[in-house]
């Protein structure tokens, strides 16, 4: 078909080509401006390193290298964006009920993430992708921390344990010394070695007071209380020195119960500091927070344009249609 014919054609079937191309542009005019304009905001952040050692507790990473581990965590990071967790935890910060559009995005090779929020007005754009995405790296740190919290309960009823079993043996110590009237044994053996040697000399001191006054009775006397005492003290030497291993074994006790508890207080501290880092996730931070959106999303000329050149291609393959099912009558006599 020549130009000529084509002209020819299309003035044939000119009102059909503005029956569909005029009203399309206009109803989607229309439609565009009937609907409630949204606002975009945007957060950038940035994935830095983290620290492999962060959460090995009961085992050792394998090695990674540092590009591929900021790879694996920034994917890892994106997909904590688009949970529903951290939605919800996001509209109650806010205590606001919007349901916003969320597009997160990075860039091949990039250490940046881009998160997008679509909202009913620009105030809400900007506070909901700020919260949005606080609120994504405390969930991905709350996630990251999980295996340290498991051992940290685990410590904790170890600690407990431990607690327990250190007043126990304490308490088993005190109990020995009110059963027996005594405190620290070896204080005990001092105090009675030093009052039975006092007594020797005392003793020896009256032998010597007899030989040199021998019609004295009276230091006949003294010499048989001071026997008497010098007696008692090494009796009760002996009942202290039968007392003495029974003694050590529960200070034996208490030593390997304050080892054992300050062991496990000294693991249990380190995963509460290791597990503390993991949640604050240091390695994400928000480099650029979302500013307030000046201008709606999108704009009416787009969808109208596309819209016009849709339906006039539409028009043209519908003449050309109906051209070849009811050709004109010249071409018929023809």
């Amino acid at each position: 078909m020549e130009f000529i014919g084509i002209l020819k054609v299309l003035r044939r079937w000119i009102w059909l080509l503005i029956i569909i191309v005029i009203p399309t542009p206009i109803f989607i005019f229309v439609s565009v401006k009937n609907v409630p304009p949204t606002y975009n905001a945007r957060v950038t952040i940035e994935v830095i390193t983290p620290d492999q050692e962060d959460v090995a507790v009961f085992y050792e990473r394998n090695y990674i290298s540092d590009r591929d581990l900021v790879s694996i965590t920034l994917n890892q990071f994106i997909e904590v964006t688009r949970l529903s967790e951290v939605k919800n935890r996001t509209l109650t910060e806010l205590n606001i009920d919007e349901d916003y559009e969320l597009n997160v995005n990075s860039e091949i090779g990039s250490d940046f993430v881009f998160i997008n929020t679509i909202a009913s007005t620009p105030e809400l754009a900007q506070i909901i992708s700020n919260t949005h995405s606080k609120k994504s790296i405390e969930y991905f740190g709350e996630l990251r921390a999980q295996p340290l919290d498991k051992s940290l309960i685990y410590f904790q009823e170890q600690v407990n344990l431990a607690k327990q079993e250190l007043s126990e043996a304490e308490q088993s110590l005190v109990d020995f010394e009110l059963n027996n009237d005594i405190g620290s044994v070896e204080m005990e053996l001092d105090l009675h070695n030093t009052l039975l040697e006092r007594s020797l000399i005392t003793q020896v001191q009256h032998e010597l007071e007899s030989i040199a006054s021998p019609v004295n009775g009276s230091n006949s006397s003294d010499a048989e209380i001071v026997a008497e005492t010098i007696e008692t003290y090494r009796q009760n030497l002996i009942n202290i020195a039968l007392l003495e291993p029974k003694y050590n074994e529960l200070l034996n006790d208490i030593a390997i119960a304050e080892d054992k508890y300050d062991r496990l207080s000294t693991s249990f501290a380190e995963s509460d500091l290791k597990a503390s880092f993991a949640r604050q996730a240091f390695f994400i931070q928000i480099i650029k927070p979302a500013s307030l959106p000046q201008s709606a999303v999108g704009s009416v000329t787009r969808p109208v344009m596309f819209g016009t050149f849709v339906s006039f291609a539409i028009a043209i393959l519908l003449i050309f249609l109906l051209e070849y099912v009811f050709p004109s009558p010249k071409e018929d006599s023809e």
